[in-house]
């Protein structure tokens, strides 16, 4: 069962990225039209995208375990954005809850909701696509019975 979870690891990191846009599309088109139903898709989504970063982490631990052959600061790297990413969400979905809820005070939470969502999304496509440990660092992605494996070329 652990072995599956580190195969799927690459497949699973669309996930948080398609997550975060569409929760940043629904906050522009909230804050060009504000709908209660826009809003609230918006949230839902936030809240799918911690859990898809949550998974796609421990997933990408997991494989970082099973294919050790690159270097320890590579795998941290990756490791340490992925961590500071979930930090980051916590922090952000507490300035949702609070934009939404303040007495005083909530155009300031409104601000650091819409900051830390514009940090999530640069984060989340730099881990995926331009620090790529699979574009970048010699690991690639095979077919093999009909699963995604992560590979690192070479072995």
């Amino acid at each position: 069962m652990l072995e599956f979870l580190s195969d799927i690891h690459r497949p699973l990191t669309a996930a948080p990225v398609t997550l975060i846009v569409v929760v940043v599309l629904l906050e522009l088109i909230n804050v060009a039209r504000p709908s209660k139903i826009v809003a609230a898709a918006a949230r839902i989504n936030l809240l799918f995208f911690f859990a898809s970063v949550t998974l796609v982490f421990l997933t990408g631990f997991l494989a970082a375990e099973k294919y050790h052959a690159l270097s320890l600061s590579e795998i941290s790297f990756h490791y340490n954005l992925s961590r500071l990413l979930i930090i980051i969400a916590v922090v952000c979905a507490a300035f949702c809850f609070a934009a939404k809820n303040a007495v005083k005070g909530k155009l300031s939470f409104l601000i650091l909701y819409y900051l830390s969502l514009c940090l999530m999304l640069f984060i989340t496509v730099y881990t995926s696509y331009a620090g790529s440990l699979v574009t970048k660092k010699g690991c690639e992605i095979t077919c093999a019975s009909g699963f995604d494996r992560l590979k690192v070329a070479g072995q």
